[in-house]
């Protein structure tokens, strides 16, 4: 599908770079499957089948978590939760919450969701993901630069929209040129609060990965998680798929 070609590049440089410390410590082990149903340009689209999932996790996490998957994306989330993604011409989010959602509720702008919750969105460059991938790269990719100002010359959102500075709250935990995990304190507005997660008392573990070439593709994972289960994080962070 054209307009839905989520590419698989920024997420491989993200598990890549991520995956190296992980994995000395991890084994395969073979974890839940969860089929997440979509809905978006194309109509509904059902959950796709599964039985498990093999990943190198480490046996005590592998207890508590569940692969996550849907037509376009997939994640690691604590086990229990529900699933569902957005997809559109200018790419999809796929959203893992302890309660369902459905797609009415996840279409309406402005709706945002408190408490614990991973996002993961990959936003095209070539398309009208463009905006957000400028706004991102804006803030926390500087030699981008030049896709940046393209957008920004196109006059279509202000240039206000595009700050050239990180949120002043974010923590950088690790930055290379094509990536960037930071933390968003409780009740802060970050990189963990830019799409549908409000700031409360739960700080967000953010991951973005930009892709190569002029209209650059980037993925990002957010996860909020409650205080007893944020020891899952190296594994979720760790197998972005």
């Amino acid at each position: 599908m054209t307009s839905m070609r989520i590419r698989v590049l920024a997420l491989a440089v993200l598990a890549g770079l991520l995956f190296v410390s992980f994995a000395a410590h991890a084994a395969p082990v073979r974890i839940p499957f969860v089929g997440c149903a979509s809905d978006g340009q194309i109509g509904p689209e059902p959950a796709p089948r599964g039985t498990t999932k093999a990943v190198l996790i480490d046996p005590y996490s592998a207890a508590r978590l569940a692969f996550y998957q849907s037509k376009y994306a997939g994640v690691i989330a604590p086990r229990g939760w529900q699933c569902f993604t957005l997809e559109g011409s200018d790419g999809s989010i796929l959203f893992v919450t302890p309660s369902a959602h459905s797609a009415a509720d996840l279409m309406q702008l402005g709706t945002r969701f408190g408490g614990p919750a991973i996002q993961l969105s990959t936003s095209l460059g070539d398309t009208s993901g463009r905006f957000a991938v400028a706004e991102i790269s804006a803030r926390y990719f500087p030699a981008r630069r030049k896709f940046v100002d393209s957008v920004i010359a196109e006059g279509i959102k202000p240039a206000a929209a595009f700050v050239f500075a990180p949120f002043p709250a974010d923590r950088f935990i690790r930055r290379t040129p094509r990536l960037v995990e930071v933390e968003t304190p409780a009740h802060a507005l970050g990189m963990g609060t830019t799409n549908r997660l409000a700031p409360d008392a739960l700080p967000i573990r953010s991951i973005a990965a930009i892709g190569e070439g002029d209209a650059p593709d980037v993925t990002v994972l957010i996860a909020k998680l409650a205080p007893e289960q944020r020891e899952l994080l190296p594994a979720i962070l760790a197998q972005v798929r």
